[in-house]
């Protein structure tokens, strides 16, 4: 693949991560007589790959031409195109009342790809 066209993929691909990558929502609440914040960010990220695998980063046990075999699981694992499709929520709500305060953050993630 020419320089042009790998170029081109790559701002592609940069392009969409930036429009389409979180949305942040914030709510103050009182709830018997504490005050309190809720925010939670739905956010969306995708993982290509845009090259074959580079033989010098594969073990020679495994067809490349690198001495050892202790870092070439990410290029064995993957081949070309999409390798991670994930979805996250991330909330944290923050609560006070007098002088005790309570923070609680939470996350969960699925990845479509793996």
């Amino acid at each position: 693949m020419d320089l042009l066209h790998h170029s081109a993929r790559v701002l592609a691909v940069a392009w969409l991560s930036m429009l389409c990558s979180q949305v942040t929502v914030a709510r103050d609440f009182r709830f018997a007589g504490a005050d309190g914040i809720l925010d939670t960010t739905l956010s969306y990220g995708l993982l290509v790959r845009l090259e074959d695998r580079d033989p010098g980063l594969i073990a020679i046990s495994s067809g490349g031409s690198a001495s050892t075999a202790n870092g070439d699981d990410g290029n064995l694992n993957y081949d070309k195109g999409v390798v991670s499709n994930m979805v996250r929520v991330n909330t944290q709500m923050a609560m006070s009342w007098g002088r005790i305060g309570l923070y609680v953050n939470g996350s969960a993630f699925y990845d479509y790809e793996n």
